[in-house]
């Protein structure tokens, strides 16, 4: 007879599974990228293209872990079973961070089986290995390199996984998890980065004393992630191990939380007649909808986008604010404030607005089909197909607005400050600016087609990235084949040049076409995977 802890790990094992799968296939993807090149940096680009998908996808896995059963609608049955609900917290807890660390070590091991045959090969690869063993930033000195690098993805994805899940738990679904989250994760860290630039004055580090690294130590032993970065925690002699206990004592507060308050408000949409009259008499920040079925379709999803598109502008607003701190303390006299401004505001909406935009596109008809809403929507005198175009232009444009027009409004500028030697003008403007928006409209409809036929967030999310990758490696292999087969001599890959402008956009083009069609027919027809609860 099974216990209760095997029963709730095989409910995890088969809610983990295709999710470590997943990740698996991401991480071996971005390997694969950088195994070409046998030169001194082969392990630091292995140990960038592991971390840099491994950071977020921990992320995303903890807005499961801490909403899947809610969004599901199944927090009400697991409560009424004689289970407690620390346990299945506890549980859910160790199987997240294990779906995330798993794929690593299986990597790692994979690369230490194959530098192996390097040896019988007569392949030098230990000029590379030891280079990046150096330059691997981890407070744990173990003088070899896959176990630095172990442990300094372990403490990215236990620290992150924590604060995420803390955060995040009860929330309504993923999308709301993941904002509210992302936000004060970003919050903690500009906080961080604010409290650095300040420090750089000289009075301020005679005052700190050791240029102010024993209380960076402390604040990365506090930040999600951040103790992974702490590479001076060993010189400070008396204080590492004040630093690791702190590091210890916070996220294991951080999962203590997690776990007493899992599902612990799921009676919290029964509310009483004073709440409901309390409620009632607020000030809504948007008003009701109008009569029209136009509009009141625009205005549903201008509620359920505006509050993530708000926070990506509040992360670029605050990245701006920073920007304006460092420029007066460090390169005020060397570089022109317009110009700085305008650089720091083009990239904030490029990174920051490439990832909302991808969370904006998984959100659009997230809600929509879950089961109780699905039927709702469709019960009403409203045609699939309206709901479908009217839900995307008004989404699409929302991100539009909010980072795409700024970056086509300051692209000028920054190509100007840049001063790049390459750079020809117009021409290169015109070039960047519809590569920029295309960009963003092929990331929004793929993400809304993976979304109308998963219906699940972190699934969306993943699949969503493997299909750009897999669309991009599947372009670059076909020109490449073109260009063999028809004997093209040119000095450079057609892709790298201007004229290959035109192929990126003509694929992206089709990908997006493709895409929304995909997702209308889904939509429409109720094709997709349908949820069991």
């Amino acid at each position: 007879m099974r216990t209760i802890w095997q029963s709730l790990a095989w409910k995890e094992w088969h809610e983990h599974k295709w999710k470590l799968a997943a990740i698996l296939a991401i991480v071996i993807a971005c390997v694969a990228m950088v195994l070409k090149n046998t030169e001194s940096s082969l392990f630091s680009n292995i140990q960038v293209a592991i971390l840099l998908p491994i950071i977020p996808l921990s992320v995303l896995v903890a807005t499961s872990t801490a909403t899947s059963e809610r969004s599901r609608g199944t927090l009400p049955f697991l409560a009424s079973l004689p289970i407690s609900r620390r346990k299945v917290a506890t549980v859910k807890l160790l199987f997240g961070i294990g779906s995330c660390l798993l794929p690593v070590l299986f990597i790692l091991l994979a690369i230490y089986g194959w530098s192996l045959s390097w040896d019988a090969l007569g392949v030098d690869y230990r000029t590379s290995l030891t280079v990046a063993a150096r330059n691997l930033r981890e407070p744990l000195d173990f003088g070899n390199w896959y176990l630095a690098l172990g442990s300094a993805v372990t403490l990215w994805v236990v620290s992150l996984f924590l604060w995420t899940a803390a955060i995040g738990a009860n929330r309504a679904d993923e999308v709301s998890a993941a904002a509210v989250a992302l936000s004060v994760i970003a919050s903690i860290w500009l906080g961080l980065i604010g409290i650095g630039v300040w420090l750089s004055d000289d009075q301020l580090d005679k005052w700190l004393g050791q240029g102010g690294a024993w209380l960076a130590a402390l604040a990365f032993a506090i930040a999600p992630g951040g103790f992974s970065l702490s590479k001076e925690l060993w010189v400070l002699g008396w204080l590492a191990p004040a630093a690791l206990l702190l590091f210890v004592v916070v996220h294991s507060t951080l999962a203590v939380c997690f776990v007493r308050h899992f599902g612990r408000d799921g009676d919290r949409f029964i509310r009483s007649h004073q709440t409901a009259t309390r409620d009632s008499q607020q000030i809504d920040w948007l008003g009701p909808p109008r009569q029209s079925w136009l509009t009141a379709i625009a205005w549903k999803q201008l509620r359920e986008s505006g509050p993530v598109v708000g926070a990506g502008i509040g992360g670029i607003a605050a990245i701006l604010g920073f920007a304006i701190l460092a420029w007066a303390r460090t390169v005020r006299n060397d570089v022109d404030l317009r110009d700085f401004i305008s650089t720091a505001l083009f990239f904030g909406c490029l990174y920051l607005g490439g990832f909302t935009t991808l969370v904006v596109g998984i959100g659009v008809f997230l809600r929509d089909l879950s089961p109780e809403l699905h039927t709702f929507w469709r019960s009403r005198p409203i045609s699939p197909n309206a709901w479908y175009w009217i839900k995307c232009a008004t989404g699409l444009t929302i991100v539009f607005m909010a980072f795409q027009l700024p970056m086509l409004l300051l692209l000028p500028v920054v190509a100007s400050a840049q001063q790049a030697q390459h750079f020809n003008g117009t021409p290169d403007l015109l070039r960047i600016g519809m590569l920029g928006v295309a960009v963003f409209i092929t990331v929004f409809s793929i993400a809304v087609a993976v979304t109308c036929l998963m219906r699940n967030a972190v699934y969306a999310t993943v699949l969503s990235i493997l299909a750009m990758y897999g669309g991009t490696m599947l372009l670059v292999a076909a020109v490449y084949c073109y260009q063999l087969i028809t004997l093209d001599e040119r000095a450079k890959y057609l892709l790298d040049e201007p004229q290959g402008t035109w192929v990126w956009l003509a694929a992206m083009m089709f990908a997006t076409v493709l895409a929304n069609f995909v997702a209308w027919l889904a939509l429409r027809n109720d094709w997709g995977r349908k949820s069991r609860y």
